[in-house]
């Protein structure tokens, strides 16, 4: 286990957290506690998970209401967190305090002095969202270098991190899926972990183990029309079919696909994205060859994305990723004038083609 002595780690951000997690829970779970945990990072989903796992601790027994306590960083004070975390559990051997939305509490100065010295029979949680604590202020320091504290940092993972855990947890329910089906499905939610986790919760009740999904499971279980996807229309895009794009666009044009612009502007945008990102990497001499490729691009068909890499350059690649943005604003209402949905997927695809 790593010390207690909080410090930025050298490794792979991904790395370091899916380790540590794993880690903790593991501890949490075999009651190896220790009398404070921070929990902070801008990935909730991992903080909710290790949250939801310390509640559980108190067994609900009827006495858990005098052991368990919820407060929140708006509204508490140090003195309710200590006064709280002082007092001893009855009839059990510890009682568990979590302090929430730990980012919007002010009253770390008087905390600091209670997780200096806090008390053996209580496990204080403290969730700190949307970043870590400033590590550089004096009772910061005191707070993430408590003698008996344990930090948990919640970085937000790259993509090819999601995807191995999109993988992987797939494979808990005992549910095989390959990696293009598990990039598609990056592509369409994309790095939020709380929706991923809740998709593939929701495509695994329907499936019986040893089960395998594919990609039009994966599209057919986020709404995805059977005739076209927006995959379909970024591959015509990618080889310049000029019929099949506009054939896809008029499909999309009309009404309910017309509400999947957001999806396809998602997808369009993570696609340009790695075209952008590949012509740098060549041009720094990172990659050579497909094989140096594949080191730091994930895709669901890579032959179909070098091809595409010789029809954009970087240049036409910011142009794109440009229109994509101003097409993404104009759909939310800023500076739209009097185009409809349907219109601005028509012009977003025609100027990517010309």
């Amino acid at each position: 286990m790593q010390s207690a002595r909080y410090k930025k780690e050298k490794k792979d951000p991904g790395e370091v957290l899916v380790t540590h997690f794993k880690q903790l829970k593991a501890d949490i779970e075999s009651f190896n506690l220790k009398p404070v945990y921070i929990l902070m990072g801008d990935e909730g989903y991992f903080l909710d998970l290790l949250s939801d796992i310390f509640e559980k601790l108190i067994a609900d027994d009827g006495f858990k209401e005098f052991n368990f306590n919820v407060l929140y960083g708006k509204e508490a004070t140090a003195e309710d967190v200590i006064s709280i975390a002082r007092s001893y559990p009855m009839m059990a051997e510890r009682r568990v305090v979590i302090l929430k939305e730990a980012q919007q509490f002010k009253d770390w100065e008087k905390l600091a002095t209670y997780i200096q010295k806090p008390v053996e029979t209580t496990v204080l949680v403290i969730v700190h969202k949307n970043g870590a604590i400033d590590g550089r202020k004096k009772w910061a320091k005191d707070v993430l270098n408590g003698p008996k504290t344990e930090v948990f940092e919640s970085v937000r993972l790259d993509e090819n991190r999601i995807i191995d855990w999109i993988i992987t947890h797939f494979k808990r329910h005992r549910i095989k899926v390959d990696l293009k089906a598990a990039i598609i499905l990056y592509e369409l939610i994309g790095s939020d972990m709380s929706r991923l986790y809740n998709e593939i919760e929701k495509m695994v009740i329907s499936l019986p183990p040893n089960s395998e999904v594919r990609v039009e499971e994966i599209t057919g279980s986020v709404g995805m029309s059977k005739e076209y996807s927006p995959f379909d229309l970024q591959s015509a895009l990618i080889n310049r079919n000029l019929e099949r794009s506009y054939r896809i666009m008029h499909f999309f044009s009309k009404p309910p696909a017309v509400e999947q612009l957001p999806v396809i502007i998602a997808t369009l945008y993570s696609f340009f994205g790695k075209i952008a990102l590949f012509h740098r990497l060549v041009s720094s001499g990172k990659i050579r060859s497909k094989n140096d490729a594949f080191k730091y691009i994930r895709v669901y068909d890579m032959d179909e994305f070098l091809r595409a890499t010789k029809v954009y350059s970087f240049d036409k690649c910011k142009q794109v990723i440009h229109l994509l943005h101003t097409t993404d604003l104009k759909f939310k209402g800023v500076d739209s004038g009097t185009a409809d949905k349907a219109a601005l997927l028509k012009e977003m695809v025609y100027h990517i083609l010309h």
